[in-house]
C-alpha cells in the first residue's frame, strides 16, 4: 500500500481556515480562539526544549505533518465567519450544516458503491480519506445531528460504516446508538431501564457479529494480544524504554525525528506491526515517523512528551462542550488518527460550531417559553 502523504491531504483545511480568519478579519477584525493560543504555546514550548537538548537533525517536512492538528482550534472561527450572518436564523445555519452533512453522507455511499461493488476493492476509498478515517466521520456526525438525521438517514449512515469495514467504526457506531438512543425505534416513548437493556442485546450482537464474524477479528483471549492496534502499542512503549531519554519522556521524542532502529525492535518480538506498517504501509521503513503507530496518544506522546494528550485532549473538550462526542473520540483515538486526519478533524471542529449553535438554541426557546405566574405574584 503505498503512502498517501498526510500533509498534502490537509492543505485544503488551512486554505479554508485561511480564508474564514480573512473573513473574520475584514468583517470585525482578528479574532483568534484561546484554545488556539494555548496549543500553540505548548507546543512551541515542547519544540523549543527538544531543540536544545535533544541532537537530532529534524525533518521539517514531518515537522509540519506533525503541526497540523492545530487548525482544528481555528477552524469553528471559519464556521463562525461563514454562517453567522445577519440574514440566517439559527435554525437556517443549523439546517445549512445538516444538509450539507447529508450530502457528505451521500458522497460517502457513491464511494463505497464504486470500490466496493464495481470495482471488487472492499474498504477502497480511492484518492480520498482512509476508510477507518471516513467511518470515524460518519460516527461523529451521527451523534452531533442526532435529532436532525432521520431513520432514513441513520441507516444510511450505518450502511456507509458496514462497507467501509472498520472494525472500531463499527464497534463506535453501536455504542453511540446504546448512548444516544432515547426512544425506541419510532415510538415516541421514553425508554424504560428494561426496555434500554432490551434495545442493547440485538445492538450489541450485531457489532460483535460484525468484528468476530463478518472481520474476522479474534479479540477475546490470547488472541487479543496479537492484534495489530495492540501489538503497535506494546512496540512503542518498548522503544520509548531502550531509546527515549527524561527529556524525552517529558517533551517529546522530537518532531520531525526519524524512528530510527524501530525495525529491529519489531521484526522478532511483534511480526504484525513488522510487516504492516515497515514493510508494507511505509515502503520498508522509508518514513518510520510518529505516525506509524495508529494511535492519538502515543504520536502526541512521541511529539510533544507525556503531557501532551492530556493537555490537548482536555482543550479538545472544552473546544466541543459535548460529552458524548468526547468519549467516542478518546476511544476512536486508540486505534487511529482523530484530530491528525483532516476529514475527522474537521467534522470535530463543525461539532464544535454546532455546541454553539445547540446552546443558543436553548437559551432561545427558553426564553420564548410561556412564563407562569404564581398565584402570589399574580397581577390579578
Amino acid at each position: 500500500m503505498a503512502y498517501r502523504s498526510p500533509l498534502l491531504q490537509g492543505v485544503f483545511v488551512l486554505l479554508f481556515v485561511m480564508y474564514g480568519m480573512l473573513l473574520l478579519w475584514a468583517k470585525k477584525g482578528l479574532v483568534i480562539s484561546s484554545h488556539f493560543i494555548y496549543a500553540c504555546l505548548f507546543v512551541s514550548f515542547t519544540f523549543f526544549i527538544t531543540e536544545i537538548f535533544s541532537a537530532f537533525e529534524r525533518n521539517y517536512y514531518f515537522v509540519l505533518q506533525e503541526l497540523k492538528f492545530l487548525p482544528l482550534f481555528l477552524l469553528p472561527k471559519f464556521f463562525e465567519s461563514f454562517l453567522d450572518r445577519s440574514t440566517l436564523t439559527v435554525w437556517q445555519r443549523k439546517k445549512i450544516i445538516t444538509d450539507a452533512c447529508k450530502g457528505f453522507i451521500i458522497l460517502v455511499l457513491l464511494i463505497n458503491i464504486v470500490y466496493g461493488p464495481i470495482l471488487g476493492a472492499f474498504r477502497g476509498t480511492g484518492p480520498f480519506e482512509y476508510s477507518i478515517s471516513l467511518s470515524y466521520a460518519m460516527v461523529f456526525i451521527f451523534i452531533i445531528l442526532f435529532h436532525e438525521l432521520s431513520l432514513k438517514w441513520k441507516l444510511l449512515l450505518t450502511t456507509n460504516i458496514f462497507m467501509l469495514g472498520s472494525t472500531m467504526g463499527f464497534a463506535l457506531l453501536a455504542l453511540s446508538w446504546l448512548i444516544k438512543v432515547r426512544r425506541l425505534l419510532l415510538v415516541k416513548v421514553r425508554l424504560s431501564i428494561f426496555s434500554k437493556v432490551v434495545f442493547a442485546i440485538p445492538v450489541v450482537l450485531i457489532a460483535l457479529w460484525y468484528i468476530t464474524v463478518f472481520r474476522g477479528r479474534a479479540v477475546f483471549g490470547e488472541d487479543f494480544w496479537s492484534l495489530d492496534r495492540v501489538q503497535v502499542v506494546q512496540a512503542s512503549l518498548d522503544y520509548a524504554a531502550a531509546y527515549f531519554t527524561t527529556i524525552d519522556y517529558l517533551f517529546g521524542f522530537g518532531i520531525g525525528r526519524l524512528l530510527e532502529n524501530l525495525d529491529l525492535i519489531t521484526s522478532t518480538d511483534y511480526p504484525v506491526v513488522y510487516h504492516w506498517i515497515i514493510k508494507d504501509f511505509t515502503g520498508d521503513g522509508e518514513v518510520l515517523y510518529s505516525f506509524v503507530f495508529h494511535n492519538e496518544y502515543i504520536r502526541l506522546f512521541y511529539n510533544f512528551g507525556i503531557f501532551a494528550p492530556l493537555i490537548l485532549f482536555a482543550l479538545l473538550y472544552k473546544e466541543i462542550n459535548n460529552k458524548t462526542l468526547f468519549l467516542i473520540i478518546i476511544l476512536a483515538s486508540l486505534t487511529n488518527s482523530t484530530i491528525y486526519s483532516y476529514i475527522t478533524m474537521f467534522v470535530i471542529a463543525l461539532a464544535a460550531y454546532v455546541s454553539k449553535l445547540d446552546k443558543t438554541l436553548k437559551v432561545t426557546s427558553q426564553l420564548s417559553a410561556p412564563i407562569v405566574l404564581s398565584r402570589r405574584y399574580s397581577l390579578v
